[in-house]
């Protein structure tokens, strides 16, 4: 049921603005702006003739504004995210599908402004997959999967700072060589990562005093169990 919701807001979207439908269901991503209180969304989608690109849009009343193109270029960009600022301020992160992967990211303000060049922000010596996005005290943070060319994925963060624009930590190496599912999560202030480390367990870690603590493990009992698992952690972080 949660597939079919995502393609009827992907047609809904694409279809009145003339782009082809032929887009993944899993390639959507929709949010409320907590500045404006409106639902936006970024998308992947496959224009006539093109590659794989991502769009923005936001439903203002009862309809969406007309789409916004963020990349164009022949390569794949997929799995777009999107998280806000406390000001409403836009991040938007998504990967590109390369001779080596990488993530990137672009910005726009609140009110007026564009979306901002595209920048990398995985460091390009192996395949960067997945992304996710957060604002947490004012910093930006983007988490996603390192695949190397054999062996187990990488859960890895990159954190918006200064001097170096994007430093890129290595937080966790999963178990498994298949996608880790990562999800970042920032509530009642705490910063979090949860993903699927095996198929057995779910790892996670919380951003604490300015670090990463060391991968922690929540059983977890078939796909099913998965989300819920994320609710146990969730609950152990937040004392709930």
């Amino acid at each position: 049921m949660q597939t079919i919701r995502k393609l009827a807001l992907l047609l809904l979207l694409l279809l009145p603005l003339g782009i082809p439908s032929r887009v993944h269901a899993d390639d959507s991503f929709t949010a409320t702006n907590p500045a404006s209180g409106q639902t936006e969304s970024v998308w992947a989608a496959v224009p006539l003739g093109g590659s794989s690109e991502i769009f923005f849009s936001t439903l203002q009343g009862t309809s969406w504004t007309p789409s916004e193109q963020l990349t164009s270029n022949t390569l794949p960009d997929k799995n777009p995210h999107l998280a806000f600022t406390t000001q409403g301020d836009r991040k938007a992160v998504w990967w590109r599908d390369d001779g080596i992967d990488v993530v990137l990211i672009s910005t726009k303000p609140a009110s007026g402004g564009s979306w901002s060049t595209p920048a990398q922000v995985s460091d390009g010596l192996e395949d960067a997959r997945s992304p996710q996005v957060t604002v947490f005290s004012g910093t930006t943070f983007v988490a996603y999967e390192g695949v190397p060319t054999s062996g187990s994925r990488k859960v890895i963060v990159s954190k918006q700072d200064n001097p170096e624009p994007w430093p890129t930590g290595l937080v966790a190496t999963a178990s498994q060589s298949s996608p880790l599912s990562i999800r970042i999560h920032n509530d009642s202030g705490h910063l979090w990562l949860d993903w699927v480390d095996s198929a057995t367990y779910l790892g996670w870690s919380e951003y604490v005093s300015g670090a990463w603590t060391a991968a922690r493990y929540e059983a977890y009992a078939g796909s099913t169990d998965i989300d819920p698992g994320r609710g146990r952690i969730r609950s152990q972080i937040l004392g709930q």
